[in-house]
């Protein structure tokens, strides 16, 4: 009956109120909707690469590139997967996003 909940939260949950309960759901589900709304967002972005705190690549994504626009987690994942390219031993590789005047923050489906 409660697949995703434990029993530590089931007995919790029992001992609150009606009014506790309404509002613990209403704070999830804002929680919730921001999680979704920035995973929404879209747009134009540059990736920077350093490497021991020198550039060593950049990457200007556009509508021109990226018309659809692109998920603000799969540009996580993609400065992610530059840094594991350029990462060796003996360097300090990060990665900067810099998300340009035309990000789009309108919720898509």
């Amino acid at each position: 009956m409660y697949r995703n909940l434990n029993k530590y939260q089931i007995k919790t949950y029992k001992k609150q109120t009606k009014k506790e309960l309404l509002e613990q759901l209403d704070w999830m589900q804002g929680r919730l909707h921001k999680a979704n709304l920035n995973d929404s967002i879209g747009g134009c972005y540059v990736i920077e690469v350093y490497k021991n705190k020198i550039p060593v690549q950049t990457l200007k994504f556009d509508w021109d590139i990226n018309p659809d626009g692109a998920k603000f987690s799969n540009v996580r994942e993609l400065s992610i997967l530059l840094m594991q390219a350029y990462q060796d031993y003996n360097s300090l590789i990060e990665t900067k996003i810099v998300l340009l005047d035309d990000w789009d923050e309108s919720p898509t489906e």
